[in-house]
């Protein structure tokens, strides 16, 4: 079977939500940068790190009760 996903956008023109055939993602934005993704259901999915040139980091995971998660390093600046 073949997996479909739609797009839910704000005024601004910001990709706010996707459903796909398995769950829908919400994404909570500050100004136009992601800062974290929850579920459907409000449980925290997804938590981004930003940085001065974009996304630094992102967290995988979430223990449903707004515990710590572990950050997955993925755009390193100059050293």
């Amino acid at each position: 079977m073949l997996e479909s996903e739609t797009f839910v956008y704000s005024p601004f023109d910001i990709r706010i939500a996707t459903v796909s055939n398995r769950a829908t993602m919400w994404t909570l934005y500050d100004g136009s940068s992601p800062i974290m993704d929850f579920s459907g259901s409000g449980a925290l999915e997804v938590r981004y790190l930003q940085g001065p040139s974009g996304i630094l980091a992102r967290g995988i995971g979430s223990n449903g009760r707004g515990g710590s998660i572990g950050l997955l390093v993925e755009m390193v600046g100059p050293s």
